[in-house]
């Protein structure tokens, strides 16, 4: 055979199996009666072994400030796990939203299925609490706070597999949002909705000590609230959720502690979630 004709062959079954056109897009949805939330993918190419190789990927939703809590996060295709890697709340950019990207835990996969038309399920997840404002993905073309951003964070939509020599996710498959109490609406452009202030400070009601800490945190703190047990939430400088867990609190006054021993340096911002609502205790300083 000749080099020319060993060369055709060649590129006849590249394009047979690669599409650097290809095309992945996104989609939520919800079950209105498990109240629960679903992502899935949409393939508008079929990819079988090994060019289904998922190399990278990740996923943001954006929820109403200070409202939303994962609860039962669920990988929903066998072999795959995805995590939530990163959280912002409420960036300048979009002070209404907090942003929760996902991502797969490892790289490499192959038991994605990739089939023209056919969607496949990701993940998905709950809202710890009852809340009210729109769920949606992020819009990798109009988001306001896409990178670069105020809070130096990597957000948006991005799926890598080898049958589209890289990037294959294009596009999400409507601006469908959904509000809290599952109801249904489209996204309108320039569209605001106003969200009630649900995060406030208990100015004068709360001590931390010692502050800078490198081990452990005091707080102290009066409660004018509902009693019972409640979470306790670190956030770093960026949003990141880092530190979770649960603690009885009661009318009047009230004593933490906080083990930071593992935590970077840096500054910490610490919640107290009450009916849904992120009560903000104050800040802390960990120190090496």
């Amino acid at each position: 055979m000749k080099l020319g004709q060993i060369l055709k062959a060649t590129l006849f079954v590249m394009i047979t199996h690669f599409n650097v056109n290809a095309q992945v897009q996104l989609m939520l949805d919800v079950d209105p009666t498990t109240k629960t939330y679903i992502v899935s993918m949409l393939p508008n190419v079929t990819w079988e072994h090994p060019y289904n190789r998922t190399a990278t990927a990740q996923i943001t939703v954006k929820a109403p400030t200070g409202a939303f809590e994962l609860k039962d996060f669920t990988s929903l295709t066998p072999g795959v796990e995805w995590v939530m890697n990163s959280r912002v709340d409420s960036p300048a950019e979009a002070p209404e939203y907090d942003y929760l990207s996902f991502s797969l835990v490892t790289t490499g996969l192959e038991p994605m299925d990739f089939v023209e038309g056919t969607p496949t399920k990701l993940f998905c997840f709950k809202n710890k609490y009852d809340c009210s404002g729109q769920v949606s993905l992020i819009n990798n073309s109009n988001d306001p706070f896409l990178p670069p951003n105020s809070r130096n964070a990597n957000i948006g939509n991005s799926i890598a597999v080898h049958g589209a020599l890289g990037e294959a996710y294009i596009s999400n498959v409507s601006d469908k949002s959904f509000e809290c109490d599952f109801g249904v609406k489209t996204l309108v452009a320039d569209e605001t909705e106003a969200t009630p202030p649900v995060q406030e400070t208990l100015v004068n009601k709360t001590e931390i000590f010692p502050n800078p800490s490198s081990e452990q945190v005091n707080v102290t703190f009066a409660w004018d609230k509902s009693e019972g047990d409640k979470e306790v939430l670190l956030y770093n400088n960026i949003g990141e959720l880092v530190y979770f867990y649960k603690e009885k609190v009661l009318a009047g006054n009230n004593h933490l502690k906080l083990d930071v021993s593992n935590l970077a340096g840096g500054i910490y911002n610490i919640i107290v979630v009450d009916n849904g609502n992120r009560i903000s205790l104050g800040k802390m300083m960990k120190v090496r």
